[in-house]
């Protein structure tokens, strides 16, 4: 998934704005880096509350024009906005291991954005796990 398939979702962590001016230089100079954010479409993010603080800012600078006047700039935004690695949509495997949880426990889990792990545990997500915190 890209930018746009994402970019209505809410952060699920305050954002640290120098971290973010961090990364929306990172991510103009060197593309998109390392794992993707985990996201459910139509409803929430799973990761990622910096990263796509800093695609909105550089959203926001493509879209009013700013990186215009630098073509490489331009062409930079444009092609991170559109990078389909950006996101990755994790619906069902969320709803599956909530499924597993409700048949183990009889009840309905807690959904704790700072420990994913036990959600993703033995999918292909856990080829990210070094690289996500909230593991």
């Amino acid at each position: 998934m890209n930018y746009y398939d994402i970019q209505c979702l809410a952060q699920i962590n305050e954002v640290d704005g120098d971290k973010v001016d961090e990364l929306v230089a990172s991510m103009l100079e060197n593309g998109w880096q390392g794992a993707p954010i985990l996201a459910i479409p139509d409803s929430m993010l799973i990761t990622g509350s910096h990263r796509i603080a800093a695609l909105r800012t550089i959203w926001d600078r493509y879209n009013t024009g700013e990186y215009e006047d630098n073509e490489v700039l331009e062409a930079k935004a444009a092609e991170l906005l559109n990078n389909d690695d950006i996101a990755y949509d994790v619906t069902d495997l969320v709803e599956d291991a909530f499924q597993s949880y409700r048949e183990l426990n009889d009840e309905e889990p807690e959904f704790d954005f700072d420990e994913i792990g036990w959600i993703f545990e033995g999918t292909e997500v856990e080829q990210w796990k070094s690289e996500i915190d909230e593991w």
